[in-house]
């Protein structure tokens, strides 16, 4: 358990890491009904909108979105998920900047 306290800590010192805190609690006060106060439900966001914007296929798409509905998505499966969110949108950041 420590060991993975330091990686986390050094991830976060090197502004390296994405952490979710609380979703059950932010769930809750949906009454479920908001599927984006989950971790899953954050990332299919955000995997929508790069979606719905042609960044990703639908193939893609439709991998992740099983992965996440079935509950079989591992740790692996939303690192990716939010790396592809991430560049996604650092490239629509990067080019509109002159």
């Amino acid at each position: 358990m420590g060991d993975e306290i330091q990686q986390i800590k050094k991830a976060k010192a090197l502004n390296d890491a994405v952490i979710f805190v609380g979703t059950g609690i932010s769930r809750d006060t949906t009454n479920n009904e908001h599927d984006f106060a989950t971790c899953a439900g954050l990332l299919k966001s955000g995997l929508q909108r790069c979606h719905q914007s042609g960044w990703i296929s639908d193939i893609d798409m439709i991998v992740f979105i099983e992965k996440f509905d079935s509950h079989q998505a591992i740790i692996d499966d939303y690192l990716r998920a939010a790396d592809i969110i991430e560049n996604r949108f650092k490239k629509k950041s990067d080019a509109y900047k002159v």
